[in-house]
């Protein structure tokens, strides 16, 4: 049974809203609690967990969710164990490197328990199936999973993180929610109808694409990570917590926005496998418009409220993220658009080497200006060398990616969202300024900017809303 591309972009908004907007209120808790040294510590331990995290699944999100989207029956099943095999040999190895860096390294010896500790989280990257589950379109339980093991850490950390000295119960109930996703997914799959075989197992004929894909993944991973990893080893932890609250904070909105197009791919390559390249043309066009609605007052509302965000979210002691986030409120504008030509279009076409290609220029540049930027202006630096490279990346993913589709933009639309984040940012600092109160003061500028952005652009663009929602349907 088919189904609904608009169910599916609201399953898979919600899962990406939690994947993001859980660890924030939870950031909000915590930063309050460990205070900046703590979340710097527990940052750059996690920082360089995830370098391994991404490496150990070699780059089966977008490979085998292609693969799976197209095969069924018995041909399921032997994809599914040829590429859980595939993922079990990698995440032992990455798993035996990470652990053996930590125990010869000096720079881990003083906090050496906490590495052990965040480390797990590419240990449980033996039960990651999320590839199967997106391939197959059951963007439902993804989201209700993720729901209820946000849920369970969010009341972990309510319960047991309470003081600085609390960042190592931190690190492990953040390793805990990733396990139990993971664990979720065995019991899934199990029910469902793949069933795990060792016959006649291919796995060479995989690995050609999932080099490609994993060189890119490293290459985006690379320019995403490295900027807390340059900072971890230049500067204090109080510095590294400000940089990734605040990127924390621009991302949930980038992550939802971003979501909007994350479903586009199984639709893709069924589109393409019946030659129906009008209706891909439509809806590329018709997402990244939609897209970019969203994308122009999030960053403008994200530049207006930065510091009523941060003193609500995480306290007067990350004053000083708040430059960073005004900075790294461009990226509304830049990754959310190079993620869905890069991981989407790109990938379903088959063009992963243009992806990376696109991305390791984009790694270069982010590494070189992070060298003299970092030095000069520190967290305020690498905010602005990801804002950069992150427009750079956009730029050559579609000059890529317009040589397979038709992108057809609507001018009435883009003004109207110009003109509407102009009159947006004026209501807001007018509201936002009345009320003392920093709760008050960000609730009514919210609202005040959602309301007279959306009424205005809505009242414009009446059809093309209509148009999108009649789509999606279909």
């Amino acid at each position: 049974m088919q189904k609904s591309f608009a169910k599916n972009m609201a399953y898979n908004v919600t899962y990406k809203m939690l994947n993001v907007l859980f660890p924030l209120i939870s950031m909000a808790i915590v930063s309050r609690a460990l205070l900046p040294p703590g979340v710097g510590k527990v940052t750059s331990a996690q920082n360089i967990v995830m370098y391994f995290t991404f490496l150990a699944p070699l780059g089966l999100a977008s490979y085998g969710t292609r693969e799976v989207a197209k095969v069924h029956g018995k041909e399921l099943n032997k994809l599914f164990s040829e590429l859980f095999v595939i993922n079990t040999i990698s995440t032992f190895l990455c798993v035996a490197v990470y652990y053996l860096m930590v125990l010869g390294v000096p720079r881990f010896t003083a906090e050496r328990n906490l590495y052990f500790i965040s480390g797990f989280a590419i240990v449980l990257n033996f039960f990651n199936v999320d590839w199967f589950f997106q391939g197959k379109e059951e963007f439902r339980y993804i989201a209700v999973r993720s729901i209820l093991v946000k849920a369970l850490m969010l009341v972990g950390i309510l319960f047991f993180v309470h003081e600085t000295a609390d960042y190592q119960k931190y690190a492990f109930i953040h390793v805990m929610a990733i396990g139990g996703n993971y664990l979720f997914n065995v019991a899934y799959v199990w029910k469902s109808e793949v069933r795990f075989t060792i016959r006649n197992l291919e796995l060479k004929k995989h690995f050609s694409a999932l080099a490609v894909l994993l060189a890119t993944n490293v290459a985006v991973e690379l320019y995403s990570l490295i900027d807390v990893t340059m900072l971890g080893f230049t500067c204090s932890d109080e510095v590294v917590a400000y940089y990734s609250n605040a990127m924390r904070l621009v991302k949930v909105a980038i992550f939802v926005i971003a979501a909007i197009g994350g479903v586009t791919l199984p639709r893709i390559m069924k589109l393409l496998s019946e030659k129906r390249q009008d209706e891909i043309d439509r809806l590329v066009s018709g997402v990244v418009m939609l897209m970019l609605a969203l994308a122009l007052p999030c960053c403008a509302g994200m530049a207006c409220l930065a510091d009523k965000i941060v003193f609500v979210l995480f306290g007067k002691d990350f004053a000083e993220s708040i430059p960073v986030v005004i900075i790294l409120s461009g990226l509304f504008l830049f990754l959310t658009f190079s993620n869905f030509l890069g991981t989407q279009v790109l990938v379903a076409y088959g063009k992963e080497s243009e992806a990376l290609v696109a991305t390791i220029i984009g790694a270069v540049v982010n590494i070189s200006l992070n060298v003299f930027l970092i030095k000069a202006y520190q967290h305020k630096g690498a905010a602005i060398a990801s804002v950069i490279s992150e427009c750079i990346v956009l730029v050559i993913m579609y000059l890529f990616a317009r040589k397979h589709f038709k992108l057809k933009l609507d001018a009435r639309l883009i003004i109207s969202a110009i003109i509407g984040c102009l009159l947006m940012a004026a209501v807001v600092w007018t509201v936002k300024g009345i009320w003392e109160n920093m709760f008050v003061s960000l609730a009514v500028g919210i609202v005040a900017g959602v309301l007279s952005y959306g009424l205005f652009v809505f009242s414009i663009n009446r059809h093309f809303f209509k148009t999108m929602f009649k789509l999606f349907v279909k």
